[in-house]
């Protein structure tokens, strides 16, 4: 005799019998084939729509930075404009100021060194012609610096002429040179 087989039953849905439909692993294909083809869908609609604002916001940014280089610009030629007034002003409030120290020492100091009192005397003949004769007058403070006259000039000392000041006359001619004038003219030009 044959020995007894044994056989296990399954259970097969009326349905599956009905509509089998692919196999499970066709079927598993065919899901990720669709999932597939369903993200390249939704890529290429993000894409189509986004695509686009992307684009424009990255027009208005290079539009934006280009603004903000451009007002960079402004902001450091004004920098550049109002440093440049600055170191004027403080150039010309330096220079006033050097000008009132040396107008104030020039006021209290009792005697010129003897090249500031030669540079006078110089400045005062500058306008003689060779062969000229007249007087030079001076502070008797400045005189004993004088250096020696040309021929036909005569040193007068007069104390009532300012201590930074040679006066020359020639005839109808006279010629001032004051260190007074010289720090006036410095302002001037200040």
């Amino acid at each position: 005799m044959s020995e007894p087989v044994s056989a296990s039953v399954r259970t097969i849905r009326l349905s599956a019998l009905l509509n089998p439909g692919p196999p499970p692993r066709v079927a598993e294909a065919m899901r990720q084939a669709e999932t597939a083809a369903l993200q390249a869908q939704g890529r290429a609609d993000a894409e189509a729509e986004l695509l686009p604002r992307i684009a424009a916001l990255e027009e208005r940014l290079a539009s934006e930075q280009r603004g903000h280089q451009a007002q960079l610009a402004d902001i450091r030629m004004a920098q550049e404009t109002a440093l440049q007034a600055l170191q004027s002003a403080y150039a010309e409030s330096i220079a006033t100021l050097a000008l009132e120290v040396t107008a104030a020492i020039l006021a209290t100091e009792p005697a010129l060194a003897p090249d500031t009192v030669a540079s006078l005397i110089a400045e005062a003949l500058s306008t003689a012609r060779p062969g000229d004769v007249g007087t030079l007058r001076l502070h008797p403070a400045l005189a004993a610096c004088a250096p020696e006259l040309p021929a036909g000039w005569t040193l007068v000392t007069d104390p009532d002429i300012d201590p930074t000041t040679a006066i020359a006359e020639a005839g109808p001619s006279i010629a001032l040179a004051s260190l007074a004038h010289r720090l006036e003219q410095a302002r001037t030009q200040l």
